[in-house]
């Protein structure tokens, strides 16, 4: 339920609008935009919610629902699937042809033209009384353009936090103060609510690491409500390993892809790599397998087991490596490795859905140990959405990556990931490594993502990132 004052301060930011919020990590910015949907639905309007993650997505809709918002007043939507769906529906009136592979920033080029036709305007302003787009610090110029669109339409209201802009992908960021001059700031007190009946100490400790941070002044981590410990080998295994056991959900965090394969191999499979959403090593395997060639597939079969198991027999990355080369290698039946071979030379013979599966299988009997749990059982997943009709595997695995788009991610309890890719989430514990070679907002996300404990790990204790 909404109590009073909330809803007495959402029913004040839609009145001022357009405006914009800003709050730092943790402290109630989708609370308040659960509640804007509230206010709105309060007076008979209806409301567009936009923001950039399906994880922010499910995290704004079930806030909503514990609002009582009807669903029919709010539609909560990520920025690029709503525009998609739009230049879809207008292919003529936004000059967009839907290629094979989505290309985001013609998506929202096309969307900044569609928004000058007046029949879209027009239904724009029959649609919705209210525009909120949260995370507004991830929108790329060409998004900005689009939603200053709405903005000319229909009273929009901007949530973010520039500490947390991480996402360079999509083109170069909005800059909060010179592409926001025009919109009020709405002033609210800032309060650590993430950190509440968990960690006090912590919370009001990270709100003082923010206005370092923001101020480019360097921070001391072996200060405060957090543990920091020297970034070694041995120290690295050690903490790491102790967190096992930990009584909540955990959080490794490192900068790049190959240092969360690498630590979630030396961990034994006890923590799951994250993969990013798009799932790109699944489609780097799968353009692989479309391209029809059996033994390249059948090496690069392997090449996808030894990056998602470990304790594999090191004779099969050898056999491997020759099947890339061209060549099948020579093998016993009667060995360890012959059920896998036979697979494998099966595959390479006819590399159809059916004995590309049969492959992966086979390496499963090997008893190895997954770690890269999310990748392998998604390809899985993906073999056989490709049995089932799809033409390619990579537009199965488009598939089942959207699916994990729209439903969120599976729950581990032990992760290792990148802040890039939780940025938005909340653990209970969280182990930063290698936190020196991050920089201000890197490093700002990732120690906001526990509610509880906080480790970091660095050469120094004094960090000045950049």
């Amino acid at each position: 339920m909404i109590d009073d004052e909330l809803r007495a301060t959402a029913a004040r930011l839609l009145s001022e609008a357009p405006c914009v919020v800003v709050l730092p990590a943790g402290c109630g910015k989708t609370h308040l935009v659960a509640a804007s949907a509230r206010a709105a639905s309060d007076r008979g309007k209806r409301v567009l919610v936009l923001t950039h993650t399906h994880a922010g997505v499910d995290e704004i809709r079930r806030r909503t629902r514990g609002f009582e918002v009807p669903s029919k007043a709010a539609k909560i939507a990520t920025i690029d699937s709503w525009s998609h769906r739009l230049v879809e529906a207008f292919p003529s009136l936004s000059s967009y042809v839907c290629p094979e592979e989505i290309v985001w920033s013609e998506v929202h080029e096309a969307m900044a033209r569609l928004m000058t036709n007046p029949h879209i305007r027009q239904m724009v302003r029959e649609s919705y009384d209210y525009v909120v787009v949260d995370e507004y610090q991830d929108c790329s110029l060409l998004q900005h353009a689009f939603v200053m669109a709405l903005a000319e339409l229909v009273p929009t209201i901007i949530l973010g936090d520039p500490l947390q802009a991480i996402y360079s992908f999509g083109g170069p960021l909005v800059d909060w103060k010179s592409d926001l001059s025009g919109f009020t700031d709405f002033q609210l007190p800032v309060v650590p609510w993430r950190w509440r009946d968990h960690s006090e100490d912590l919370g009001s400790y990270l709100m003082d690491v923010r206005q370092r941070l923001d101020a480019n002044q360097p921070i001391d981590v072996s200060a405060g409500p957090l543990t920091w410990v020297s970034d070694t080998p041995d120290q690295r295994r050690k903490v790491c390993w102790g967190k096992v056991r930990a009584p909540g959900n955990v959080v490794l965090l490192v900068q790049f892809p190959q240092q969360c394969e690498r630590l979630a191999r030396d961990l034994g499979g006890k923590f799951g790599m994250m993969e990013d959403v798009e799932g790109r090593h699944l489609l780097d395997f799968a353009r692989i397998a479309d391209g029809a060639d059996g033994l390249k597939t059948a090496g690069a079969v392997v090449k996808f087991a030894f990056s998602s198991y470990s304790k594999l027999p090191g004779a099969l990355k050898s056999k491997g490596k020759v099947m890339e080369s061209g060549t099948f290698p020579t093998f016993r039946t009667t060995s360890s490795l012959g059920p896998v071979l036979s697979a494998l030379e099966s595959m390479a013979s006819s590399p159809t859905p059916e004995t590309v599966e049969a492959a992966f299988r086979a390496i499963e009997v090997l008893g190895g140990t997954l770690f890269r749990k999310e990748a392998w059982n998604d390809m899985l997943r993906a073999l056989r959405v490709w049995r089932e009709g799809a033409t390619t595997l990579a537009e199965a695995v488009r598939t089942v990556r959207d699916r994990c788009r729209v439903v969120g991610r599976r729950d581990m309890r032990l992760t290792v990931s990148r802040p890039v890719l939780i940025k938005g989430q909340q653990f209970d514990e969280c182990v930063v490594v290698g936190a020196d070679a991050l920089n201000a907002r890197e490093l700002y996300v990732a120690m906001t993502r526990p509610r509880m404990t906080l480790t970091v790990m660095s050469a120094t204790a004094v960090l000045s990132p950049s």
